[in-house]
């Protein structure tokens, strides 16, 4: 019971991991109440029936997931969904998953370049990566990322942010980037 109690003042000492300056720590609503004061507002982004990415706020269209709290707002130069995960049990926010929205095939030179900027940034920010898989300059064109999908994971005192470039299937590009608290992600392996 001690050890517990000496583990789990550590694990408070240490601190979050933090995105836009906000914990990922506590409720999803609060979380989500923090993040819209840094003006993201309630949303997500969408396909219409003309196969479009738009931007849905309408409380009643979004998906229904009691663990998931759906945020847009600009990041990086750009429009995206944020995405607040929840542990299963207590709700207890752990991981954010920013999705810059997915682009045709034929943009994969400019999704390219963007995914390079970012991992750029992050590399000023946080330092060498410790994971660097399939890095964007050896990807030869959009169809080698099936077998390849990019990755670079950064390490931070609280967690780990790790930016990723995919195929997503109907021919698009996905981009992503992930900020995980280590204290809470223990929280959810616990609930699972």
């Amino acid at each position: 019971m001690i050890l517990g109690l000496v583990i789990s003042l550590s694990m408070m000492a240490a601190g979050h991991q933090t995105f836009k300056g906000v914990a990922i720590d506590g409720s999803l609503d609060k979380m989500a109440a923090a993040l819209q004061a840094k003006g993201f507002v309630v949303g997500t982004y969408a396909d219409n029936e003309a196969g479009e990415r738009v931007k849905v706020t309408d409380p009643n269209k979004l998906p229904k997931d009691k663990n998931t709290k759906y945020l847009v707002g600009a990041f990086f130069g750009q429009n995206v969904s944020v995405n607040l995960v929840g542990t299963p049990k207590s709700g207890t926010a752990y991981k954010v998953v920013i999705d810059f929205n997915a682009r045709k095939q034929t943009d994969y030179l400019e999704v390219k370049q963007a995914y390079e900027s970012l991992v750029g940034e992050l590399h000023e920010k946080y330092g060498e990566p410790t994971v660097y898989k399939a890095a964007p300059a050896e990807i030869a064109n959009f169809n080698e990322l099936d077998k390849n999908p990019v990755e670079t994971t950064f390490k931070t005192a609280n967690g780990t942010v790790r930016a990723y470039l995919a195929h997503g299937g109907f021919s698009v590009i996905c981009m992503q980037l992930e900020y995980l608290d280590n204290a809470n992600n223990s929280k959810f392996n616990s609930e699972k």
